[in-house]
């Protein structure tokens, strides 16, 4: 049996497990106020510890890379799972006055995020909000109508049926502008085809890059990043 997302259901009772005990592991082990520590925590965790879903280094140096380039204002997540990518992208969008906010439908990971958030000195940048990107984004927006047409970049990493229909939500409410940024994770594995497929059938509106993750010491192309830009 799977889930949405691919993942076998029996992860599912070890990964609500798991969610805890990462923020512990921050409490303890990580310097508070430190954002790169906190990282460096949960990148331990995952590499000694229990492999857990988050972005890991190599794939997240380089969208690091990718947001110091255009350098976002205004950010959002689609799913946060332990705050990883919010910590990670927070820390370095603050560095110019960016804004983070992260959509998770799950309340478990909202409230392990937002501990992990906050013991790494982020809750001025990063904003970690309840409920699904379709159901919550009307009222988000209702607070904040300034972000219409000023979403500078997105990232998307939540269940891999949503990436077509949240991205067509996102087209829909006029959140981008022509040089917003697009990075869609997991496109190989557990795999987004049906997403590939749509951003590919767009490419008279944005540009399109896959940023490839292949392990140390390997030609094997295991997964990848794919990168959109709204063109002018």
């Amino acid at each position: 049996m799977t889930t949405r997302s691919g993942i076998s259901a029996r992860s599912y009772p070890l990964s609500n497990a798991l969610k805890p005990m990462v923020a512990t592991a921050v409490e303890y082990s990580a310097t508070k106020g430190d954002a790169q520590s906190v990282i460096d925590t949960i990148d331990d965790f995952a590499s000694h510890y229990h492999r857990i879903m988050i972005i890991g280094d190599d794939k997240g140096g380089k969208i690091d890379k990718v947001l110091k380039e255009h350098k976002p204002k205004i950010m959002y997540e689609l799913g946060c799972f332990v705050g990883y990518s919010a910590v990670r992208f927070g820390a370095i969008i603050r560095e110019w006055g960016g804004k983070f906010y992260s959509f998770e439908v799950d309340e478990q990971s909202v409230e392990v995020s937002r501990k992990i958030v906050e013991h790494a000195g982020l809750s001025d940048t990063v904003e970690i909000i309840h409920g699904g990107f379709d159901s919550a984004i009307k009222p988000f927006l209702e607070n904040h109508p300034d972000h219409t047409g000023k979403v500078d970049a997105v990232f998307i990493d939540h269940w891999k049926d949503l990436y077509v229909p949240d991205m067509q939500l996102i087209e829909s409410l006029n959140l981008l502008h022509p040089g917003s940024v697009v990075l869609a994770d997991n496109v190989i594995r557990p795999g987004a085809p049906e997403y590939i497929e749509y951003m590919d059938s767009q490419s008279d509106k944005y540009t399109s890059e896959m940023l490839e993750y292949k392990p140390a010491g390997s030609s094997e192309v295991v997964d990848a990043v794919l990168v959109n830009i709204l063109k002018q």
